[in-house]
């Protein structure tokens, strides 16, 4: 059996808007449309307090999931991907 590595895994906060989900997500003027992705759930969770209000309707919540597949889902989307604190601030790419 193949072990499962904490260190592949990345927090990101999902929104569930009239039974569909996507990743949330931002524009930024030096990076483009890009989904954030915490190291940790706690990091997600603190980030995710920190934003604006969800729409009346729309749900959010975080999740873990595996880097590649962070990347190749949000490449779909049109999106890039920003690993971010809990404050948002930017550390790097997956």
């Amino acid at each position: 059996m193949k072990r499962v590595d904490p260190g592949d895994y990345l927090w990101i906060i999902v929104e569930t808007r009239q039974g569909q989900e996507s990743f949330f997500g931002v524009q930024l003027p030096t990076h483009g449309h890009v989904a954030l992705a915490a190291r940790t759930k706690e990091e997600a969770e603190e980030l995710m307090g920190r934003l604006p209000q969800a729409e009346p309707g729309t749900t959010r919540q975080v999740e873990a999931i595996h880097r590649e597949q962070l990347k190749a889902e949000a490449a779909q989307q049109g999106w890039g991907v920003r690993i971010v604190d809990a404050a948002g601030k930017i550390l790097g790419e997956p």
